[in-house]
């Protein structure tokens, strides 16, 4: 029973340290995905802009 009771003991311990450390590898995975996004997104509409700027030069000429 002694025993039990201190490996309930280190679960509690532990958990609210486990669950921080997976909320902060979470929140870097996140922002990781969020900055990759952000950026690709940023190139695709470069691309876009300089696409349709291309596309309406041709139609006038």
């Amino acid at each position: 029973m002694t025993s039990k009771f201190v490996g309930q003991r280190m679960r509690q311990n532990r958990s609210p340290f486990t669950s921080l450390l997976e909320k902060v590898a979470v929140f870097q995975f996140a922002d990781m995905a969020i900055k990759f996004i952000d950026r690709e997104s940023r190139q695709f509409s470069k691309n876009w802009q300089l696409c349709i700027a291309t596309v309406s030069c041709l139609s006038i000429e």
